[in-house]
């Protein structure tokens, strides 16, 4: 398995479903004190080549409280409340 594809999806795949661009993204990081430029984490993102502190920051700045983490296909009914 590639892990850092792996990362890359699920961060953007969090992203998509709270509709949070990289825009957006930078400044709830700003809100957590974590200084980023949108060329850093869009490259960051890009090459799913960040560290496990970034992927924790951006969870939270996202307010994500938990992860599947399984592998498995998440359906988006799962993430739209039914």
């Amino acid at each position: 398995m590639d892990w850092n594809k792996e990362a890359r999806r699920i961060l953007r795949f969090e992203m998509r479903i709270r509709e949070i661009s990289y825009k957006e993204l930078i400044r709830r990081l700003a809100d957590i004190d974590v200084t980023e430029t949108e060329r850093s984490v869009a490259s960051k993102v890009s090459r799913g080549t960040f560290s496990a502190a970034f992927f924790l920051q951006c969870m939270r700045a996202m307010d994500v409280s938990a992860l599947d983490v399984s592998g498995k296909s998440v359906t988006s009914a799962k993430h739209s409340g039914k």
